[in-house]
This record gives structure tokens, sequence and C-alpha cells, in this order.
């Protein structure tokens, strides 16, 4: 999966060039490799925007990554029908142009072909299904070898953002053509003005914790990108989403027993734990905890309680072969001989473990 940051162009260029150098050099340490700006923000000059972009390739280029700029409208028209404009844009090197509203084919041919651009992203928001199809083909016939994306709007203004039916009706239609999908997600130290209110695709994301929000989307059908949307993200945060899209094991809080024998901790803390594919709705089972029990398979029975949802549980001796199998009550259970209750988790990581099938491990601590 890819992931990109986004970089806006600026009126004021002052000390712009090390804050872009700093941000460059640390999303690439966290494997962003795409960035994404604008060449049609209404508020700013053409020449200063294509100022601002030969500014940002330069630097893009120079750290081997892939630049998307987005443009539109009768911004289309002017860049195309000026020769100064279209020199400076091919040698900026552009990967891709995003193509949002008020274009025609035709000039995103002539795009291709003027600035020797290696693909197109379409806009993943604003097409019906019979849409999608008609342009995808259009947009193929271009050139053979053309590559093609689609990516959704962000959404500065609360309430507006897209819900969960719609982002996975259009996401549906994308896959079936092969075509990968990118969605945004906002920042909550660095949200982009005027408004600061994040710039999130899915409005339930816009308040949501990034960890989550992230999840969300990495395993969402059809999600082959991901976008910091709100410029200068904090270091934490571009972290937060690369452990997500990495499937780094899930650090879980465990507030244990104080009575927990120093084999019930073994098996609790000896490493992560990998939730068995053919878990129910009602416990996890770990697949690896009773390998960490194996020199000593026979757990002795205790504290055989009611099981709140959040309990975490060893299978006793009582359970035979089963001794020394842990898991993670989802649902309210009664209490059991052949089981021990060891500690609970707080209610606010419970979500973490909806994803145990999509290839998440989990760490206790």
């Amino acid at each position: 999966m890819k992931l990109s940051i986004a970089v806006y162009p600026s009126n004021n260029q002052n000390g712009a060039g090390e804050q872009e150098d700093a941000y460059l050099d640390l999303a690439g340490q966290y494997g962003y490799t795409e960035v994404f700006t604008s060449l049609h923000l209404p508020e700013i000059h053409d020449n200063r925007q294509i100022d601002n972009l030969e500014f940002l390739a330069k630097r893009v280029k120079k750290r081997g990554m892939e630049l998307t700029v987005d443009v539109g409208g009768s911004g289309i028209a002017r860049l195309l029908a000026s020769e100064e404009a279209g020199s400076r844009i091919k040698e900026a090197e552009i990967d891709f142009i995003r193509l949002d509203y008020g274009f025609l084919v035709s000039q995103a041919a002539e795009m291709v072909r003027q600035w020797n651009l290696r693909g197109l992203v379409v806009n993943a928001s604003i097409y019906s299904e019979e849409e999608i199809h008609s342009l995808l083909d259009e947009l193929r016939s271009i050139r053979p070898q053309i590559e093609i994306r689609a990516c959704h709007n962000f959404y500065p203004r609360p309430e507006t953002g897209e819900d969960e039916q719609f982002f996975n009706r259009q996401n549906s239609v994308f896959t079936g053509e092969g075509v990968p999908v990118y969605a945004c997600l906002p920042s909550f130290t660095n949200p982009r003005p005027p408004l600061r209110l994040g710039l999130p695709t899915l409005e339930k994301h816009r308040y949501m914790d990034l960890s989550r929000a992230a999840c969300e989307l990495r395993c969402s059908l059809g999600i082959g990108g991901i976008m910091a949307a709100d410029e200068f993200f904090s270091e934490a945060e571009l972290q937060t989403i690369t452990s997500v899209v990495n499937f780094d094991p899930w650090k879980i809080e465990v507030k244990k027993r104080r009575d927990i024998t120093l084999l019930e901790e073994e098996i609790l803390e000896g490493s992560s734990h990998h939730f068995r594919y053919d878990s129910n709705s009602r416990i996890l089972r770990s697949a690896s905890s009773r390998e960490m029990a194996e020199y000593a398979k026979r757990v002795p029975a205790r504290n055989m309680e009611r099981r709140p949802r959040g309990t975490v549980t060893i299978d006793n001796e009582n359970y035979v072969r089963y001794s020394g199998e842990l898991q993670v009550v989802l649902e309210d259970m009664p209490a059991d001989e052949r089981v021990n209750c060891i500690g609970r988790i707080q209610e606010k990581d419970m979500w973490k473990f909806e994803y145990f099938r999509k290839g998440y491990d989990y760490c206790f601590l």
C-alpha cells in the first residue's frame, strides 16, 4: 500500500524550503513515497502556483518520491494554452495529474502528451458507476501503458464528508476495473487553514482516533493508498499511520491481576499473539499461547470467575489438552472452573480486536 503526504502552494515562500525539506525527510523515514500538491487554488495566481510547483518538484525528485498534481476547471485550459507554463510543468517531471472537475478527455490526452505524464488520477467521489466505466475506457485509449488511479476528495467543512456506504460502493466499482483507490486522513496537530477542522474523506474520521481511522482505511476494499491530507502531520501521526498500514502488532494495555503467576505472565507477555482465524464473536483464541506454555502445560486452576467483556483468560489444567490457551472475551460470559481470569483490557482498546482476521498480531503490555 502506498503512503502519500500533501504539500500545498502558498503566496509566501519565506522559509518554506526548510520546512518542506524537513517534512519530506521525515515522511521518507516512515515510508511515505508520494507527494500531492495542487495547481488550481483560485486565491493564488497561476504563475505563483507554477513557481511553487517547481520549488517543490526539485525537492521531491531529489528524494526519489513521486509527485501528483491536482488540476481542474478552467485552469486546465489556461495551462494548456500557455507554452511557457507547459514547458515549466514538463520540466518539473510530474508523475501523475489528478483530474478534478470540468475536464475533457481530449485535454487529459494533451496533458499526457505535453507534460510527459506517467499516469492520471481520477476523482473517486463524483462519478456514477456508469460514468466510471465510460471514463476509464476513454482514458485508457489515450495510451495503452498509461497508469490510472482514483483518489477520493477530502472535505474541509464538517458534515460534508462521505458516508461509509457510499465510500465502499465507489471503491467496489473501481476495484472491479482494477484501479487502486486512495483516501484521505486528517491531522489533529496541524489541520490546514482556514477552517483547521481536518481533511478526511470519511466524515466519521474527522474526530476519530487516528489509528482507528487508518485501520478502517487500510482494511477497506480496494484501498491502494492513504494520503495524510492536512499539511505537516506530526511525526507521531505519520508513525501511527505507517504502523497501522504495515500491520505492526497492536500494543494492548492489560490491567493484570495482582496475584498473576509467573507462568500466566509468561503466556500473556512472552510474545505477540496471533488469534485463530476461526475464532468467533464471543472469544478470540490465541494460536500461539499454548506453544508459550509448552514447558509447563499444567496451568494450576485459580481465579475461575465471571468473565465480562474485555477479560483476558487462560485455560487451566482442568481443560486438559487446552491448558495454557489464552483468550480475549468479546461478550460477557459466566465463570468456568476450567478457565483462569488473569486481567482486563480497557474498553477503548477493544475495537482493535475487530481486525484480527486482517493480519494483525497483538502484544499485551
